[in-house]
């Protein structure tokens, strides 16, 4: 998973900032829409499969992407967010922290990463 999560950061810091919105959730699975600028659309997708818990606002600003975005949480922190949640043995916990220092967390199964450009910002 580690690797999964190394590669998102890796393709998302070709963009000067990102901003990010919940695009979908459904079902247990979650898109979010990732862009330098939202107005439209987006042109990148973080999706999540088998979602157990999430903590986001619907619309956040990580702001420059000099820094990775996305972490893999363990240790503690993990471990009392598993106690204080009821997180399903099995998923994991990413973590993203705004602009703002605002923590972001995502409880699922598995993470993966599309680039596509999608203009549905107002359908």
């Amino acid at each position: 998973m580690k690797e999964k999560v190394f590669e998102i950061n890796q393709a998302i810091k070709k963009y000067s900032w990102v901003d990010i919105m919940v695009h979908e959730y459904k079902k247990e699975r979650l898109v979010l829409g990732c862009s330098d600028n939202l107005t439209y659309g987006h042109s990148f997708q973080i999706i999540f499969e088998e979602v157990n818990f999430m903590q986001v606002k619907n619309e956040w600003r990580m702001g420059y992407t000099n820094k990775d975005i996305c972490t893999l949480l363990e240790g503690e922190k993990s471990y009392n967010l598993n106690l204080t949640h009821g997180i399903v043995i099995g998923n994991y916990l990413f973590e993203f922290i705004d602009e703002d220092g605002l923590s972001h967390i995502i409880a699922s199964a598995s993470i993966h990463y599309e680039e596509n450009d999608i203009y549905d910002r107002f359908q």
